[in-house]
């Protein structure tokens, strides 16, 4: 298990919240580079570290340990008082070959016995990135626009929703807002494997 610190997250949609831990400890400019992209120290969390590693330097060395942890943690909270019927990531705005946030959560739906939905079922089909605006009600806008949900499978059903990153929460609130108005779920629940600082 990876040490983690985690926070409730309370929102409207969402019957449970958690994160596990912060993204960074600190991130201090250092410098310029030959393009004028600013440089950063940064310092991560234990979790934040790993998630770093998959999503951004395609390293999986630290998969299990993050899979562990984050299915660990669930058994011990969610799962031994409620019934989850499938785990959704949060859709990515950003094209991927490979989505790092679906790779980790089809692990962790396998480590837990709880079947995963993306790609087909839930997807984004359009709209901007949501951390590219600063604006809450653009922000809302764009993370609602694009999402398409098969309504008839969610009917009824308890879901957990897992994100890699909380930042406002954007994201996930408009496909909890989804599942619970347009496809009729149960009750949503959230998982985020980091939060930033702020």
């Amino acid at each position: 298990m990876v040490e983690i610190h985690p926070k409730k997250i309370v929102n409207p949609f969402f019957k449970w919240g958690c994160s596990l831990d912060k993204h960074t400890i600190s991130s201090e400019l250092i410098g310029v580079d030959e393009n004028g992209k600013n440089l950063y120290d940064t310092k991560r969390t234990p979790m934040g570290e790993l998630l770093y590693k998959i999503k951004y330097r395609d390293e999986h060395t630290g998969l299990p340990d993050l899979v562990e942890t984050v299915s660990e943690v669930l058994k011990q909270t969610l799962l031994n008082k409620k019934k989850v019927d499938f785990i959704i990531p949060v859709p990515p705005s950003k094209e991927r070959i490979i989505q790092p946030l679906f790779l980790i959560v089809k692990e962790i739906g396998e480590t837990l016995g709880i079947p995963v939905v993306c790609d087909s079922i839930v997807k984004r089909c359009a709209g901007g990135q949501v951390k590219n605006t600063e604006d809450p009600e653009e922000r809302r806008r764009i993370a609602s626009e694009g999402l398409k949900i098969q309504r008839n499978i969610f009917n009824g059903k308890n879901i957990l929703i897992i994100d890699d990153l909380y930042q406002t929460g954007t994201s996930a609130s408009a496909l909890a807002e989804k599942l619970l108005k347009v496809a009729s779920a149960k009750e949503i629940y959230f998982l985020a494997i980091t939060r930033t600082r702020r």
